[in-house]
C-alpha cells in the first residue's frame, strides 16, 4: 500500500463497477479512506472487498429511495 494519499478521505460515487471501482481500489491502495457509495449493493460490496485486499481502508455505502415518481434519488 501507498502512501501518497495517507491521511486523505476521498468519495466516490458510482463504486460498484468500471472507473468507479478502479478509482476505489487506486485511492485505496494510495493510502486514502475511501467512502464508496452506489445504488448497486452488491457491486458495491464487491469493491470494498477488492480495495480491502489491495490493502486498502474502504467504506462501502448503498441507499436509495423512490420518489412518487418512480425516479431513484440517492440519499
Amino acid at each position: 500500500m501507498g502512501s501518497r494519499l495517507a491521511g486523505k478521505v476521498a468519495i466516490v460515487t458510482g463504486a460498484a463497477n468500471g472507473m468507479g471501482r478502479a478509482h476505489v481500489r487506486r485511492l485505496a491502495q494510495e493510502g486514502a479512506s475511501v467512502l464508496a457509495t452506489d445504488v448497486d449493493s452488491a457491486g458495491l460490496e464487491q469493491t470494498v472487498a477488492e480495495a480491502n485486499s489491495d490493502g486498502g481502508r474502504p467504506w462501502g455505502w448503498s441507499r436509495t429511495s423512490r420518489s412518487r415518481r418512480g425516479g431513484t434519488r440517492s440519499w
